[in-house]
């Protein structure tokens, strides 16, 4: 028996014999599906980054005011001071960085080097601290200078009185900064771990006038591009939402850029002067 076929053409795109391999236009398929779908997947991961930063944030912040009491049961009660001070009133710079009240602190919390950083901030808003033996310890986290070496039982309306608060180093960002620290020949020195007043690096009263009426702006704090005083609703952050408070009771909230705007002080006839009631 004959059987009657039709002759194969190699030309012609159905009789050609299948491959098993991937060809060049498979691959810019592959590819370009990759491609749309990490673009569509990325503003998710970034969301998802930024929610683990703020809550590792929060977390270290909580580290900070376990430290800061268990600091205040051995030393009579008080906040450590902010700083060793130089000649020019600014913070003496050591081999590893200033002697700070993140220094006395540092043996308090988990683990020195990451503690006093929130994982949100970039390189340049970090300030030198000493740290143990003779290490450097970054942070970007201030104390309110107000309250530096305070009683802490003595601090007006604990629950509204900011404490700690998320900071950035020297300007970095363009964050608010109108009175930089500087040594004495005028060299700028890193400030981030201070929170001070538009007015004043530290206690802002002037001659016994109200405070309310001499300042009108927290510095330092980590709202981008305040450097020019403007303390916007929707501003940039640190995080979504704002940056995290620490107040004197030891809980953390989350407040946006319009906090920076001073409205009142915390308590009347407290023989702290200066403390700031963020809300």
């Amino acid at each position: 028996m004959i059987l009657h076929t039709e002759a194969y053409d190699p030309t012609d795109p159905d009789d050609r014999p299948k491959s098993n391999y991937l060809t060049l236009r498979d691959v810019k398929v592959v590819i370009i599906a990759l491609l749309v779908a990490s673009l569509l997947l990325w503003p998710a991961v970034m969301r998802m980054i930024a929610a683990r930063d703020k809550h590792l944030c929060k977390d270290h912040l909580g580290q900070v005011a376990k430290a800061l009491l268990l600091y205040a049961e051995d030393n009579l009660g008080r906040l450590p001071p902010l700083y060793v001070q130089g000649d020019n009133f600014e913070p003496r710079q050591f081999k590893s960085g200033a002697n700070t009240w993140v220094t006395l602190i540092a043996g308090g919390v988990r683990d020195a080097q990451k503690s006093f950083n929130c994982p949100a901030a970039h390189d340049e808003e970090a300030a030198a601290n000493e740290g143990p033996e003779g290490t450097t310890v970054r942070s970007t986290y201030g104390m309110f200078a107000a309250i530096a070496a305070a009683p802490i039982d003595n601090i007006p309306n604990p629950s509204s009185t900011a404490m700690v608060a998320e900071t950035a180093n020297r300007g970095a960002r363009d964050t608010y900064n109108p009175l930089p620290l500087k040594s004495k020949d005028g060299q700028a020195v890193d400030d981030g771990f201070v929170i001070g007043f538009d007015n004043s690096n530290f206690t802002p009263v002037d001659g016994g006038m109200d405070v309310l009426e001499r300042s009108k702006f927290a510095t330092r704090l980590a709202f981008y591009g305040t450097g020019k005083g403007a303390f916007e609703k929707e501003g940039l952050a640190r995080h979504v939402g704002g940056i995290h408070i620490l107040y004197a009771d030891s809980h953390i909230e989350t407040l946006p850029p319009t906090i920076a705007n001073l409205r009142r002080m915390a308590g009347e006839g407290s023989d702290i002067i200066g403390a700031w009631a963020v809300r």
